[in-house]
């Protein structure tokens, strides 16, 4: 059940996100057009995690300096509930989440794309 509630926020926040800029959230991407971020990380305030994102340096990749502490911080809404995934079984597991959003041409995530 409690699966399903994180889906629910997360899509819930997509909408919210999208309305309040106009398109759906997409990797944030550097000055090269390389992703440096997840679109997760633009839902961050809509999921009231908006400390946790003004943790970030949007122009720097997720695993800089500057952006290591943030990318650390486990959100409980991007994890499975039961454990289940690698994610939440990964030594390593901080900024893993059992959550994807397809990305490539066409698709809701599609890079350079601001979809609707």
């Amino acid at each position: 059940v409690s699966g399903a509630n994180n889906i629910k926020q997360i899509v819930l926040a997509i909408h919210n996100y999208e309305s309040a800029n106009g398109a759906l959230p997409h990797d944030i991407l550097d000055k090269t057009g390389k992703p440096v971020l997840t679109w997760r990380v633009q839902i961050l305030p809509y999921i009231e995690q908006e400390n946790v994102y003004k943790m970030f340096k949007l122009d720097e990749p997720w695993d800089s300096e500057n952006n290591k502490k943030a990318s650390q911080v486990m959100i409980k809404t991007f994890t499975a509930p039961d454990g289940a995934g690698w994610a939440a079984k990964d030594d390593a597991g901080w900024g893993l989440t059992n959550y994807r959003g397809v990305s490539g041409p066409g698709a809701a995530f599609e890079k350079g794309k601001k979809l609707t």
